[in-house]
C-alpha cells in the first residue's frame, strides 16, 4: 500500500510542477510576442506618417470627397425603375 501511495504521489506531483513549468513557458512567449507586437506597431504607426500620405495625395492629384453616399447604404441598389404603365 505505502509503495502504491508513492507512485501515485510521485505521479501527482510531476503533473503539478509540469502544469506551472509549462506555464511559465507560455508566460514567457507571451512576454516576447507582446513585445514584438508592440515593435510592430511602433514600426507600423512610424511609416504611416500622414504628412507624406498628404503630400502623395496631392501630387497625384486625389482631392477629399465630403457628403459623399456609399453604395452600400442603399438597400435596392440593383434594382431598376419600373414602369407600371405598360
Amino acid at each position: 500500500m505505502v509503495a502504491a501511495l508513492a507512485v501515485w504521489y510521485g505521479l501527482w506531483t510531476n503533473f503539478i510542477i509540469s502544469g506551472r513549468y509549462q506555464e511559465g513557458l507560455l508566460e514567457d512567449r507571451l512576454s516576447v510576442l507582446t513585445e514584438e507586437n508592440n515593435l510592430l506597431l511602433s514600426e507600423k504607426s512610424s511609416s504611416a506618417n500622414l504628412g507624406a500620405l498628404l503630400v502623395f495625395s496631392k501630387q497625384a492629384g486625389l482631392v477629399e470627397q465630403k457628403n459623399i453616399e456609399y453604395l452600400f447604404d442603399r438597400h435596392n441598389l440593383a434594382e431598376a425603375p419600373r414602369d407600371l404603365s405598360n
